[in-house]
């Protein structure tokens, strides 16, 4: 991928983990009951969100895109609150709801 590219995958991973520091109360609720390693979730969900956003941030790359850098990084934070919820819901019984 060229250097703008590893600069918006770098950008996307950054504010992913910030939000997870944000949650940090809700993610560690859900490790608690998965008994799983915090560090792991939290790569297992970054990488959760990356799949899903991968098209979205090659065609943001591409010149005259109509899909913005902001708009991708939009749509992965919504996902990962959408995967945190979707968490909270299965492993803690309803807890998000």
């Amino acid at each position: 991928m060229s250097a703008r590219g590893d600069g918006l995958l770098s950008e996307l991973i950054e504010a992913l983990m910030q939000k997870l520091g944000e949650e940090s109360e809700r993610v560690k609720r859900i490790v608690t009951a998965l008994e799983v390693d915090e560090g792991e979730y939290k790569r297992i969900l970054i990488d959760e969100v990356m799949n899903e956003v991968v098209v979205e941030v090659l065609f943001a790359l591409l010149p005259g895109s109509t899909i913005t850098p902001e708009e991708v990084k939009a749509a992965a934070l919504k996902l990962l609150a959408n995967f945190l919820d979707r968490d909270e819901r299965i492993f803690l019984g309803g807890a998000a709801l």
